[in-house]
């Protein structure tokens, strides 16, 4: 596209290019607008837990070994308040 009126391909398309910065992008297709906003609006990506956020649904974890959960995980839990014990890594 070019930076700069000297090196862009088409007259005044260094303007774009500015503000294609960051997370910021191009779209060129052929489908209808009211098509792209419907797709884009579908579109759902997960958001994950950070510190300080509320938990939104109870998780609990039974008595016994943990399989799902390896044995480096225990300080994390024992941080949280869950009495945790290692016998042999499990």
């Amino acid at each position: 596209m070019g930076r700069e009126p000297s090196t862009e391909h088409k007259q005044n398309l260094h303007k774009i290019a500015e503000l294609c910065t960051g997370n910021r992008g191009l779209l060129f297709t052929n489908s209808a607008e009211a098509k792209v906003l419907e797709f884009f609006s579908d579109i759902k990506t997960p958001h994950y837990a950070r510190a300080g956020n509320v938990a939104t649904y109870e998780f609990k974890l039974d008595e016994g070994p943990l399989s799902q959960l390896g044995f480096a995980m225990e300080p994390n839990l024992r941080k949280l308040g869950l009495p945790t014990e290692l016998k042999r890594g499990k």
